[in-house]
């Protein structure tokens, strides 16, 4: 189950229609389109993702570190 939501200037987005679960969340500055699908390319930040449980019904708020596609994995 993917999204994908683009920053305003100030560095927040919305992401609606999610239904519960628990999500790894990424934030990348810049990647190919549809990168995130490809397994291979996953393995190597998989790591770096940040997990968040969505409830029913509930807004939630995220903090995310930004990956740089040049940045060491």
């Amino acid at each position: 189950y993917y999204r994908t939501a683009v920053t305003d200037a100030a560095g927040r987005f919305t992401v609606s229609g999610i239904i519960p679960g628990e999500y790894k969340l990424f934030a990348w500055d810049d990647i190919e389109p549809g990168a995130y699908m490809d397994p291979e390319f996953m393995k190597q930040w998989e790591s770096r993702g940040t997990v968040k449980t969505i409830r029913d019904g509930a807004q939630e708020a995220v903090s995310l570190t930004l990956l740089r596609a040049e940045q060491p994995k």
